[in-house]
């Protein structure tokens, strides 16, 4: 269990330590530059890996028509898919009400293709 909690304490401050060699000073700051490094580098992933994985469970459903097993993965496989994927966008819509809400500022922190 101490292992676990050290490198879950080890992980949260290499994620928030950005923040603070960056001089954020205030819970605002530290708040959205935390989101920002979810919101850019971790949530475009996990929207490639929940789309990979129901993509992967419709191609199960569909090629194994005749094995009711293989469908039944499939469909679970499609099911989580659509789970994760709606849990992200969840997760972005309510950072956009918090931030609007709590810090009077509109982010927009949608996966998005690096254009520069």
């Amino acid at each position: 269990m101490n292992i676990f909690r050290n490198k879950w304490i080890l992980t949260l401050g290499a994620l928030l330590l950005p923040s603070f060699a960056l001089a954020a000073t205030t819970f605002k700051n530290i708040i959205f530059s935390t989101l920002d490094i979810i919101g850019n580098y971790l949530m475009p992933v996990l929207f490639a890996l929940a789309l990979a994985y129901f993509i992967w469970g419709v191609a199960d459903f569909i090629l194994s028509a005749n094995n009711q097993a293989e469908r039944e993965a499939g469909k679970t496989r499609i099911i989580w898919g659509i789970v994760a994927l709606f849990a992200m966008v969840a997760y972005l819509g309510l950072v956009n009400i918090f931030s609007s809400g709590f810090f009077n500022t509109s982010s927009t922190l949608l996966p998005q293709l690096f254009t520069s």
